[in-house]
């Protein structure tokens, strides 16, 4: 019974820091967090709450000032440059990882992002079937933290600016790559240096959008190349971090996806 008492307490215990290791490790995840507002862009005619401006994504808080560290909400957390320009989005830890809204995607992008994310899921908990249970046992702070993608606003915008190129150049589906464009490793070299190293998968994606489903077409893709080349580069498991972007036009939609690790 005293054994009960104390496992029972230290569950306690560790439940009343969750929100506190949520801060941390949404921090940890994007840009270093500044624990300070700033007014960076001015805040006039703003609304409360989000607001993109020149192209980025800001979020005007009750006190009348830009986030510049992150904010939460029940399943997401968003974490902001020192600027105040958001940077990343994570579904909150130890809920079993899987799919969260994230408020600057449109309806088909949520869509998508959620079958990847609860699909990803299902790969990490068939792969480590005891890692929640190692949670309960308190042998880890956090057991789902590769089980969603991170959202990246940065690869969004790449997926965005790869998608807009695809539209205009078209795509090589068998060597991942737009002609003249080269693939999205060749193009992350150019404009991100600063991650030329990482791992990169690109999809682009397109169909009628009255009946057209992309995750059917990722999942279709991703076994392709799995299939053709037995590398674990081609499983949603494998990556960390994603960007989506999506367009309708003339009947069809089209998506860019982008994956790093």
């Amino acid at each position: 019974m005293e054994q009960e008492r104390k496992s029972g307490g230290d569950r306690m215990i560790r439940k009343k820091d969750v929100r506190r290791m949520a801060a941390i490790l949404c921090v940890m995840t994007g840009m270093s967090g500044i624990p300070a507002y700033a007014a960076v862009p001015e805040t006039l005619g703003a609304k409360p709450g989000w607001n993109q401006i020149s192209g980025n994504w800001y979020y005007l808080m009750g006190n009348g000032a830009w986030s510049t560290d992150f904010i939460e909400d029940e399943n997401t957390c968003y974490t902001f440059t020192k600027d105040g320009i958001f940077s990343y989005a994570r579904k909150n830890p130890n809920t079993r990882g899987g799919a969260y809204p994230v408020d600057m995607l449109d309806q088909k992008e949520q869509e998508l992002f959620d079958e990847m994310n609860d699909e990803k899921s299902d790969l990490f908990f068939d792969a480590y079937p005891d890692a929640e249970d190692d949670y309960d046992n308190g042998d880890v702070e956090f057991y789902d933290g590769q089980a969603s993608f991170v959202l990246d606003q940065t690869l969004n915008e790449i997926a965005e600016k790869r998608l807009s190129l695809a539209m205009e150049k078209g795509y090589s589906k068998s060597r991942n790559m737009i002609p003249g464009e080269g693939t999205v490793s060749d193009y992350i070299k150019n404009v991100l240096p600063e991650r030329k190293s990482a791992t990169f998968f690109e999809m682009y994606l397109w169909g009628p959008e009255e009946t057209y489903d992309p995750y059917d077409s990722v999942m279709t893709r991703m076994q392709e190349k799995a299939d053709r080349k037995n590398d674990k580069k081609y499983s949603l498991e494998y990556y960390r971090r994603m960007g989506i972007a999506h367009e309708n036009r003339d009947g069809k939609d089209y998506y860019m996806v982008v994956l790093e690790r």
